[in-house]
């Protein structure tokens, strides 16, 4: 509930974030585990607006959760080409619980929300052949970024190589993205 949001989120802020970079990078402990990227962003936004400034402190989830809405009527129009299916999509985020609550607390939950949103859709404008060298490096850095913040998110890169793979190697994933044979 509530009281435990809160208890976990202040727990975090005083164990991680007053402390220096150097000590957030090398302490993650079961736990008392914290979101090492998000954690990194929320002691600068400590250092920039004050450790008083609980705004500063959820600014980041914030726009994560602004950011992954945009993300999600963009990723839905790219696997279903419909507006109405995208704006469903874009409702069914906004209204989400879990969305809601994670976006307004200072813990990095938001963050990696939006960058599974942003690996996704970066692999998908790979698979169209959008820009190789940019969707490759957007793909790459909120890969990283992503284990980087919470390092079981690898599971989830390999579940989304394993996913991406089947356009490669079947020909019947093959035709939805027209790739021929010598392509694949």
């Amino acid at each position: 509930g509530i009281g435990y949001r809160g208890l976990d989120e202040g727990l975090i802020i005083r164990t991680y974030v007053y402390k220096p970079v150097e000590y957030i990078l090398h302490n993650y402990k079961e736990g008392r585990s914290h979101h090492v990227f998000n954690t990194v962003i929320l002691h600068f936004m400590a250092e920039l607006f004050g450790k008083d400034n609980s705004f500063a402190l959820r600014f980041p989830a914030f726009l994560a959760g602004i950011l992954t809405l945009w993300l999600t009527f963009k990723t839905a129009h790219i696997l279903f080409k419909s507006n109405s299916v995208s704006r469903l999509a874009i409702l069914f985020s906004a209204m989400w619980p879990i969305h809601i609550i994670y976006s307004q607390t200072a813990r990095g939950y938001s963050l990696i929300i939006f960058l599974s949103i942003l690996i996704l859709y970066s692999a998908l404008k790979l698979l169209e052949n959008h820009t190789p060298i940019k969707w490759t490096l957007v793909l790459i850095l909120s890969s990283f970024l992503s284990v980087f913040t919470i390092p079981t998110n690898i599971y989830f890169l390999l579940g989304l190589a394993g996913w991406l793979c089947l356009p490669l190697l079947t020909s019947k994933f093959s035709k939805d993205y027209n790739f021929d044979t010598p392509s694949r």
